[in-house]
């Protein structure tokens, strides 16, 4: 597996023409009243303007259309997570899925940027940090032999948003994970979500972390038109028997 795709898993016991037909949604040779991959194209097209009006929002308006794109993203991010696991995956568990669906750094990155929203809610304003100071210096080790190693060093400097605060011009940051909403106890994270948010997610410029996983995603599911003929492509993480 490549570590950057994303790859959704299959069900045990899953075929060919079980998953042909949830997606499709119509019987072969059946007839229907929707183009099949309409819902797929309206959760990567609400994505993809989300980011575009991200950064069509940096340095406007404060700030607050950028924010409350990032709000829009998480949104359709947690819908496209969603199709995956009850359309590709048919319906795994929750915790079946995110064992499968976290063995790579995309999935991973799916998974805490899930997280993020589930546990900012409607409190987005706190998903966010930006950065107003940085820092880099060098400094040497010496090893028992005598030789010297040279350690570069970054430090940077975060502080929370505050609501009219102009926007910086490079965007803002995701916040760490200490500095989100305390979790609602009748909703605590099961499915290890929490540490992809921080291996993957936290600190990160947004708009680095947002168009990787709408990378992950196109990579993941295709539903493409070519004269009047539909091509699926789902590249998922085994293979499936032909047999239905």
């Amino acid at each position: 597996m490549d570590d950057d795709k994303l790859y959704p898993p299959f069900a045990s016991g899953d075929t060919q023409a079980e998953l042909k037909e949830r997606l499709v949604r119509v019987p072969d040779g059946g007839v229907g009243n929707f183009l099949p991959g309409w819902d797929w194209a309206v959760i990567m097209v609400g994505l993809t303007g989300s980011i575009d009006r991200y950064r069509d929002g940096l340095g406007t308006s404060k700030g607050i259309a950028a924010r409350a794109a990032v709000g829009e993203a998480l949104w359709w991010i947690a819908s496209a997570d969603e199709f995956l696991r009850k359309r590709v995956s048919r319906d795994m568990t929750p915790a079946d899925y995110s064992v499968k669906i976290q063995e790579t750094a995309a999935g991973r990155r799916l998974a805490g940027l899930v997280f993020l929203r589930n546990r900012t809610g409607h409190q987005f304003a706190a998903a966010l940090v930006k950065s107003y100071a940085a820092e880099s210096a060098s400094y040497n080790v010496r090893a028992d032999d005598g030789s010297l190693t040279t350690v570069p060093v970054k430090i940077e400097l975060h502080t929370d948003i505050r609501p009219f605060d102009v926007s910086p011009p490079d965007g803002y940051l995701f916040a760490p994970l200490n500095s989100l909403p305390m979790a609602d106890a009748r909703f605590r994270e099961r499915y290890n979500r929490d540490t992809c948010y921080d291996e993957l997610v936290a600190g990160r410029p947004v708009i680095d972390v947002l168009s990787a996983t709408e990378h992950s995603l196109n990579y993941a599911v295709s539903f493409k038109w070519r004269d009047s003929n539909l091509e699926i492509s789902i590249n998922g993480a085994a293979t499936l028997p032909s047999i239905s």
